[in-house]
């Protein structure tokens, strides 16, 4: 089997490097990696040839084009969570860098969209696109955009749940970083009965996903809900309070009224998309899909796992390495190098590249009209100028909103 030429985006976050990490190990494949900063990427260039690091972002990924018509799998990671270029980014050029995809040549995009956009039926959330932050309504905007795509036929779309990891790479998610502030906590949380449940899933085993998808592309265009069982916050809580041995002796219900006046008393800031989130309460989705969905071994499949990976990572005997080694060998994922490759070279074509202003005028018009028909709809709600206006909480003050299955990409 040839090599694949992969392109790779937000190669420097958490689910990021896990991805480029086994793909650097355990594959021969040519490795193209585009990186905003290169002192955040802790992997080992120069471990084998073939790997490329491509110094820029998502805001010029037209100066990559003629690459891109060369590429046989994308896998799309980066994301920008808010700010003023959030709709550009996540919608307009991730859109355009799948618009320069050869659909002749390009065999598999591998997307990565966010689980906070579905329901517990995995359909679009319309509530995601009301009330949800910048990064959810942009997800779901570029989500609803891709049947549109030549290449649509060709696209698998992860939808990660909660995702904790970075203990093994130094680059940690969102939820791994504020880990110990909870357990901080659990003195009291222990006393606390809430209704609620969701899934979650170490960002190793989203790699090992991802390598699977690489070495047996699907025929179709599967949308994949990335995460263990679903779990009831009320088990979370035993589990690690079994875990740190803090007995559990009575434990009071969460009501509505009573959660009101922890919020109140702590001053606790609330968005509208934190309210949605507080009273749907189960995030839970069908068919959630873990490696071991795949026959392959989970790195944690438990809240106890990512305790352990995350409080003692040194007392464990199998590494995320050792796990990704075994399960390589089961993809028979290991290549050898050799064999003709079509591809024209990725350097020549760079230095050559010489912009095409229609194709580029065309390209940001058809764009312009697509936002003005989603934003500017009476139907859905005309929108302000500003495509993701900042919410104000309700005390009309501006803050960021704690996505329920917040994916750690970039």
């Amino acid at each position: 089997m040839n090599p694949k030429r992969i392109f790779i985006t937000g190669a420097s976050g958490c689910i990021g490097h896990y991805i480029t990490q086994a793909l650097i190990h355990h594959t021969e494949h040519e490795l193209y990696l585009l990186v905003r900063n290169p002192d955040r990427l802790k992997v080992d260039l120069n471990h084998r040839p073939g790997i490329e690091l491509l110094r820029g972002d998502m805001q010029h990924i037209d100066r990559y084009a003629p690459l891109l018509q060369t590429i046989n799998v994308a896998v799309l990671t980066a994301t920008a969570w808010g700010g003023g270029d959030v709709f550009d980014v996540n919608v307009l050029k991730t859109m355009q860098l799948m618009q320069s995809l050869d659909p002749a040549f390009c065999e598999q995009v591998i997307y990565f969209s966010t689980a906070s956009i579905l329901d517990r039926r995995n359909q679009p959330l319309k509530e995601a696109r009301q009330l949800g932050t910048d990064y959810i309504r942009t997800k779901y905007d570029c989500y609803s955009r891709l049947s549109r795509l030549a290449i649509a036929s060709r696209i698998t779309t992860l939808f990660p749940t909660l995702v904790f990891g970075g203990e093994d790479t130094g680059i940690s998610s969102h939820l791994t970083k504020g880990l110990p502030d909870v357990l901080k906590w659990i003195n009291l949380i222990r006393f606390l009965k809430a209704e609620g449940s969701f899934h979650f899933i170490h960002a190793g085993d989203i790699a090992q996903i991802v390598l699977h998808l690489i070495e047996n592309p699907p025929d179709t265009a599967p949308h994949l809900v990335l995460g263990n069982q679903p779990v009831t916050v009320n088990q979370i809580i035993e589990e690690i309070c079994a875990y740190l041995d803090k007995k559990i002796y009575f434990r009071i219900p969460l009501s509505d009224w009573l959660t009101d006046l922890i919020i109140n008393w702590f001053k606790i800031q609330m968005s509208p998309w934190d309210r949605f989130c507080l009273n749907y309460r189960h995030f839970t989705y069908e068919n959630a899909v873990s490696p071991a969905s795949f026959g392959l071994t989970n790195y944690c499949h438990s809240i106890t796992d990512i305790l352990k990976r995350t409080l003692s990572p040194e007392s464990q005997s199998d590494s995320w390495e050792t796990v990704t080694k075994r399960n390589a060998a089961r993809l028979g994922a290991t290549m050898t190098p050799g064999g003709e490759n079509d591809a024209p070279d990725s350097a020549s074509y760079l230095n050559n590249f010489a912009d095409s202003e229609e194709k580029k005028a065309e390209l940001e018009l058809n764009q312009f009209a697509d936002s003005q028909a989603n934003y500017q709809s009476a139907e859905n709600g005309a929108a302000p100028a500003n495509n993701y206006p900042d919410q104000p909480n309700q005390n009309g003050s501006i803050d960021s909103s704690i996505d329920p299955s917040i994916d750690e990409n970039n």
